[in-house]
């Protein structure tokens, strides 16, 4: 009711309907087969046993085919429905870019930090999501602060780099978490995780526009939004994937040591129990390593981001 659109995109909306709107069927066919098929292997790869499952394998080379086509059909028609023109503009590039890796990092983080509650301290579900809810809180309360300093007290750019930075030393504070933290622990952990997300989410809209036409915006946007969406669903993917390697990998080598030879013969149904939490401990803790690491290696990249011309007004959303 209180929302219409801009008074360019209803000029555009009634000129493409005066010279007859051609929709691109092939283009939206392979948008749905080629993201569909990935987001079937992206969501059964662990499951499935990865590629050496033939599900997999098929889906997977289904996506690509058709993801590949969709490249080169949208880059040789007239009205794409996915304009990938738009990656030209160097700023939009990036930004997709630092999306992706963002929607990566939050979405594997928001999935493990429950699910290391409930697997390993005995939480149950309530409480589990109970432990997101302070960095939510105050990720809001810093909205309008980011929004305020955005253009006006720093470059969008170093505001983007802070927040990759100080992401990455929050994940690598999160591999000291053990099994005598308590839910204020865990909450902490979460908070120092996220209180950089209104730092990254607005500047990262503001600049991400530079260079795009003002009727290009709806497009621009749906872009970066799926980045960050794509970006989620391989970040869940891969760290579901990894806790299952590195818990296998560290179980492996925790029971070298554990033999009837070494006077705990009588004790080892109790101490495989204990090697297989610490093994799955560990598992938790190397994959908050690895994304702290890949959020850091990212902060580099925000150099070449452009400035905000001082007093611009940027067409965002």
């Amino acid at each position: 009711m209180f929302v219409s659109d801009s008074k360019l995109v209803q000029q555009e909306r009634r000129a493409l309907l005066d010279r007859g709107l051609r929709i691109d069927y092939l283009g939206f066919f392979l948008v749905a087969v080629g993201f569909g098929c990935l987001q079937i292997v992206l969501d059964k790869f662990e499951r499935e046993d990865g590629f050496s499952s033939n599900f997999i394998c098929s889906f997977a080379a289904v996506a690509c085919v058709a993801l590949v086509a969709l490249v080169f059909r949208e880059l040789t028609t007239a009205q794409p429905i996915v304009n990938l023109r738009l990656f030209k503009s160097r700023a939009f590039a990036i930004s997709c870019g630092v999306m992706f890796a963002f929607g990566f990092i939050i979405n594997s983080t928001t999935q493990i930090l429950p699910q290391f509650t409930q697997e390993l301290l005995g939480y149950d579900a309530t409480n589990a999501g109970l432990t997101l809810g302070l960095g939510g809180l105050v990720t809001l309360f810093f909205m309008p602060v980011a929004g305020i300093v955005t253009g006006r007290v720093f470059q969008p750019k170093w505001l983007v780099m802070m927040s990759l930075a100080g992401t990455g030393v929050a994940l690598l504070h999160s591999a000291g978490l053990d099994l005598n933290i308590g839910f204020w622990d865990v909450s902490l952990s979460r908070l120092y995780q996220v209180i950089w997300l209104p730092f990254l989410f607005i500047p990262l809209s503001t600049v991400q526009f530079i260079g795009i036409p003002p009727e290009e915006n709806n497009n621009a946007s749906a872009l970066i939004n799926m980045m960050r969406n794509l970006g989620g669903s391989f970040g869940v993917s891969l760290v579901t994937t990894q806790l299952a390697w590195r818990d296998q990998f560290h179980h492996a080598r925790l029971a070298e040591h554990i033999t009837p030879y070494n006077g705990f013969v009588n004790a080892l149904g109790s101490i495989a129990g204990r090697v297989e939490q610490q093994a799955s401990v560990m598992s938790y803790l190397d994959v908050f390593i690895m994304l702290g690491v890949i959020s850091l290696v990212l902060c580099p990249v925000c150099i070449l981001l452009p400035k905000l011309p001082k007093g611009a007004q940027v067409n965002a959303h």
